[in-house]
């Protein structure tokens, strides 16, 4: 007996019960039960503004002088990736944009960087 042409895809596994105890997964374009996200990574300042994320900053335990006192530092921005893409250039990584960022209030050079991916809705919305 021959067994059918079994292929592995981004899909759901499931169970098949003429085959026996073995496990098949079925194709990407077979319709229901399939999704047809497949993640990938995004690594670059490139990668992230065509994914449209939004890149959000904020500055780490930074002292803003005053004229008798210092105060902490709680700024924080969005910023325009647009913008990074134009001064850092497309193939910038992420992972080495924390270092370059210096907060504009203070000058503290110990910046957080939130990456957010856009939602379902704005996926959705194109």
């Amino acid at each position: 007996m021959n067994a059918p042409f079994l292929y592995e895809t981004e899909c759901v596994t499931v169970d098949v019960a003429d085959i026996g105890h073995g496990r098949v997964t079925r194709p990407l374009d077979s319709g229901a039960g399939c999704s047809l996200y497949v993640p990938m990574p995004v690594e670059t300042l490139k990668d992230a503004l065509s994914a449209g994320w939004r890149v959000h900053a904020r500055c780490i335990d930074g002292k803003v002088g005053n004229t008798r006192s210092t105060a902490k530092c709680h700024y924080r921005a969005e910023l325009d990736l647009e913008t990074l893409v134009w001064t850092r250039g497309p193939h910038m990584s992420l992972a080495g944009l924390n270092d370059r960022m210096m907060c504009p209030r203070c000058g503290n050079r110990r910046v957080n960087l939130i990456f957010e991916p856009p939602t379902i809705a704005d996926r959705a919305r194109g």
